[in-house]
């Protein structure tokens, strides 16, 4: 996932020390990091398609709803963003679960 984000990255903004700086603290800081559950209701939104080489997203042990958009990790934030969306707005819609 990592090597997909920086290609994709690489077409908006090069990877500059910046950035890789900042994407290091972000492996630290999350390194040991384990969810605990919210009082809110929580929608797991769960990609169709793995990333090559990839294995498939594991499941949330944690209290939550789930929807399945097309796309894959970054795909379905960018050529599959209206569907997401649309998943998402339905979901806020519905009222507590």
């Amino acid at each position: 996932m990592t090597s997909d984000m920086l290609r994709r990255a690489a077409e908006f903004a090069p990877a500059g020390p910046d950035r890789l700086t900042a994407m290091a603290g972000y492996f630290e800081l999350f390194s040991g990091w384990k969810p605990a559950p919210l009082a809110c209701p929580t929608l797991y939104v769960r990609a169709r398609d793995t990333l090559p080489g990839a294995e498939p997203a594991p499941d949330w042990s944690l209290p939550h709803a789930e929807v399945t958009v097309d796309g894959d990790h970054f795909t379905m934030l960018e050529e599959h963003a209206r569907t997401t969306a649309l998943a998402i707005h339905r979901w806020l819609g519905a009222g507590p679960v």
